[in-house]
Protein backbone atom coordinates (compact mmCIF):
# COMPACT_ATOMS: atom_id res chain seq x y z
CA UNK A 1 0.00 0.00 0.00
CA UNK A 2 1.42 3.56 -0.71
CA UNK A 3 1.35 6.20 2.15
CA UNK A 4 -1.00 8.86 2.35
CA UNK A 5 0.75 12.26 1.56
CA UNK A 6 -1.04 14.83 4.36
CA UNK A 7 1.05 18.02 2.84
CA UNK A 8 -0.89 18.87 0.40
CA UNK A 9 -3.75 21.75 0.00
CA UNK A 10 -7.17 20.72 1.31
CA UNK A 11 -9.03 20.53 -2.13
CA UNK A 12 -6.17 17.94 -3.40
CA UNK A 13 -6.18 16.04 -0.25
CA UNK A 14 -9.84 16.25 -0.34
CA UNK A 15 -10.27 14.49 -3.57
CA UNK A 16 -7.25 12.44 -2.64
CA UNK A 17 -8.84 10.65 -0.05
CA UNK A 18 -11.40 9.32 -1.45
CA UNK A 19 -11.45 5.57 -1.30
CA UNK A 20 -9.23 5.39 1.79
CA UNK A 21 -10.06 3.67 5.03
CA UNK A 22 -10.05 4.97 8.36
CA UNK A 23 -9.53 2.39 10.82
CA UNK A 24 -10.66 2.67 14.52
CA UNK A 25 -12.37 0.14 17.00
CA UNK A 26 -11.86 -2.20 14.71
CA UNK A 27 -14.32 -1.27 11.96
CA UNK A 28 -12.89 0.06 8.88
CA UNK A 29 -14.85 2.39 6.89
CA UNK A 30 -13.85 3.74 3.49
CA UNK A 31 -14.23 7.56 2.49
CA UNK A 32 -16.62 8.71 0.44
CA UNK A 33 -17.97 12.28 1.34
CA UNK A 34 -15.11 14.87 2.10
CA UNK A 35 -15.14 18.54 2.46
CA UNK A 36 -12.07 21.13 1.94
CA UNK A 37 -11.66 24.11 4.63
CA UNK A 38 -8.83 26.30 3.11
CA UNK A 39 -7.13 28.38 5.70
CA UNK A 40 -6.87 31.61 3.43
CA UNK A 41 -10.94 31.30 2.45
CA UNK A 42 -12.18 34.32 3.79
CA UNK A 43 -15.62 35.07 4.68
CA UNK A 44 -18.68 33.76 3.65
CA UNK A 45 -21.90 35.40 2.11
CA UNK A 46 -22.72 36.64 5.83
CA UNK A 47 -19.41 37.99 6.42
CA UNK A 48 -18.49 34.94 9.15
CA UNK A 49 -15.43 33.35 9.02
CA UNK A 50 -15.18 29.79 6.66
CA UNK A 51 -11.55 28.05 8.05
CA UNK A 52 -12.16 27.04 11.65
CA UNK A 53 -8.17 28.29 12.02
CA UNK A 54 -9.32 31.82 11.61
CA UNK A 55 -13.20 31.51 12.74
CA UNK A 56 -12.00 30.95 16.04
CA UNK A 57 -9.91 32.63 18.72
CA UNK A 58 -6.43 31.45 20.06
CA UNK A 59 -6.85 29.24 22.67
CA UNK A 60 -9.61 26.97 21.37
CA UNK A 61 -9.65 23.80 19.86
CA UNK A 62 -11.12 24.71 16.67
CA UNK A 63 -8.04 27.51 16.51
CA UNK A 64 -5.20 25.36 18.23
CA UNK A 65 -5.89 22.34 16.08
CA UNK A 66 -4.96 24.00 12.91
CA UNK A 67 -1.66 26.37 13.99
CA UNK A 68 1.90 25.45 13.09
CA UNK A 69 3.42 23.60 10.58
CA UNK A 70 4.01 20.98 13.00
CA UNK A 71 0.13 19.97 12.84
CA UNK A 72 0.24 18.80 9.09
CA UNK A 73 -1.40 15.21 9.13
CA UNK A 74 -2.45 15.30 12.15
CA UNK A 75 -6.65 13.95 12.88
CA UNK A 76 -8.77 15.83 15.37
CA UNK A 77 -12.21 15.70 16.22
CA UNK A 78 -13.86 18.72 16.69
CA UNK A 79 -17.47 19.40 17.30
CA UNK A 80 -17.89 15.48 17.04
CA UNK A 81 -16.58 15.76 13.43
CA UNK A 82 -13.15 14.12 11.98
CA UNK A 83 -11.16 16.57 10.78
CA UNK A 84 -7.60 16.29 8.66
CA UNK A 85 -4.89 19.44 9.17
CA UNK A 86 -2.61 19.56 6.20
CA UNK A 87 -0.79 22.51 3.99
CA UNK A 88 -1.52 25.72 4.44
CA UNK A 89 0.61 28.68 4.54
CA UNK A 90 0.80 32.72 5.85
CA UNK A 91 -2.43 34.63 6.05
CA UNK A 92 -2.49 38.96 5.45
CA UNK A 93 1.45 38.99 6.75
CA UNK A 94 0.32 37.12 9.85
CA UNK A 95 3.96 34.87 11.21
CA UNK A 96 1.45 32.33 12.26
CA UNK A 97 1.40 29.14 10.00
CA UNK A 98 -2.20 28.51 9.62
CA UNK A 99 -2.94 24.52 8.04
CA UNK A 100 -6.09 24.33 5.69
CA UNK A 101 -8.06 20.90 7.13
CA UNK A 102 -10.06 18.38 5.37
CA UNK A 103 -13.85 16.91 7.08
CA UNK A 104 -14.25 13.73 6.59
CA UNK A 105 -18.35 13.86 5.92
CA UNK A 106 -18.99 10.01 4.96
CA UNK A 107 -18.16 6.36 4.69
CA UNK A 108 -18.85 3.03 3.59
CA UNK A 109 -18.32 0.32 6.14
CA UNK A 110 -15.56 -2.10 4.59
CA UNK A 111 -15.74 -5.83 6.08
CA UNK A 112 -13.17 -8.64 7.07
CA UNK A 113 -13.30 -9.62 3.56
CA UNK A 114 -12.43 -6.14 2.70
CA UNK A 115 -15.95 -6.12 0.92
CA UNK A 116 -17.96 -3.08 0.74
CA UNK A 117 -21.24 -2.81 3.30
CA UNK A 118 -23.67 -0.11 1.82
CA UNK A 119 -26.18 0.22 4.31
CA UNK A 120 -27.18 3.75 4.66
CA UNK A 121 -26.62 5.90 1.87
CA UNK A 122 -27.63 9.06 3.70
CA UNK A 123 -24.57 8.35 5.49
CA UNK A 124 -22.25 7.13 2.29
CA UNK A 125 -22.23 9.42 -0.52
CA UNK A 126 -22.88 12.97 -1.49
CA UNK A 127 -24.01 14.18 1.70
CA UNK A 128 -22.23 12.41 4.63
CA UNK A 129 -23.55 12.30 8.40
CA UNK A 130 -19.88 13.32 9.91
CA UNK A 131 -21.10 13.13 13.42
CA UNK A 132 -22.80 9.07 12.88
CA UNK A 133 -19.96 8.45 10.99
CA UNK A 134 -17.04 9.41 13.69
CA UNK A 135 -18.88 9.25 17.24
CA UNK A 136 -21.59 6.89 16.84
CA UNK A 137 -20.27 4.27 14.13
CA UNK A 138 -16.16 4.01 14.83
CA UNK A 139 -16.46 5.76 18.49
CA UNK A 140 -13.56 8.26 17.85
CA UNK A 141 -13.77 10.06 21.13
CA UNK A 142 -14.71 13.95 21.16
CA UNK A 143 -10.77 14.70 22.35
CA UNK A 144 -9.33 12.65 19.58
CA UNK A 145 -6.33 13.96 17.92
CA UNK A 146 -3.27 11.95 16.76
CA UNK A 147 -1.62 11.73 13.83
CA UNK A 148 -3.99 11.03 10.88
CA UNK A 149 -2.13 8.01 9.20
CA UNK A 150 -2.51 6.20 12.78
CA UNK A 151 -6.14 5.69 11.65
CA UNK A 152 -6.14 6.15 7.83
CA UNK A 153 -4.72 4.01 5.29
CA UNK A 154 -4.81 3.39 1.57
CA UNK A 155 -7.49 1.22 0.56
CA UNK A 156 -8.82 1.77 -2.81
CA UNK A 157 -7.74 4.50 -5.39
CA UNK A 158 -10.84 6.18 -7.60
CA UNK A 159 -10.75 7.96 -10.97
CA UNK A 160 -11.13 11.45 -10.90
CA UNK A 161 -13.56 11.60 -12.96
CA UNK A 162 -15.81 9.74 -10.35
CA UNK A 163 -15.37 12.40 -7.68
CA UNK A 164 -18.17 14.75 -7.86
CA UNK A 165 -18.00 18.54 -6.46
CA UNK A 166 -20.57 20.65 -5.33
CA UNK A 167 -20.72 22.91 -2.37
CA UNK A 168 -20.42 22.31 0.95
CA UNK A 169 -23.33 21.48 3.33
CA UNK A 170 -24.29 24.65 5.82
CA UNK A 171 -21.58 26.66 4.45
CA UNK A 172 -22.52 29.98 2.84
CA UNK A 173 -20.48 30.22 -0.07
CA UNK A 174 -20.39 29.76 -3.88
CA UNK A 175 -17.16 27.95 -3.64
CA UNK A 176 -17.43 24.35 -4.51
CA UNK A 177 -15.70 22.35 -2.35
CA UNK A 178 -17.36 19.27 -1.18
CA UNK A 179 -16.24 15.92 -2.90
CA UNK A 180 -18.32 12.85 -2.92
CA UNK A 181 -17.93 9.34 -4.94
CA UNK A 182 -20.46 8.52 -7.78
CA UNK A 183 -22.54 5.52 -6.13
CA UNK A 184 -22.69 4.13 -9.15
CA UNK A 185 -18.99 3.86 -9.92
CA UNK A 186 -19.20 2.88 -6.28
CA UNK A 187 -21.14 -0.76 -7.28
CA UNK A 188 -19.49 -0.80 -10.45
CA UNK A 189 -16.18 -1.88 -8.52
CA UNK A 190 -17.81 -3.74 -5.90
Amino acid sequence: MKKIDFNKPAKELAKDLIGKVICYNGKKYMITVTEAYPFDEGKDAKGKEISYVNKYKKGSKGHDALVGEDKIGDGFVYAGMLHIACKGGYRDGETEYKCDNVLIRGGVCVDDNNELQIVDNRLSFENGKPYKLCCTLLKIPKDFCDIAESIIKDFQSFDKKYINQTKRINVDSNNEYRYYLDLNELKGNN
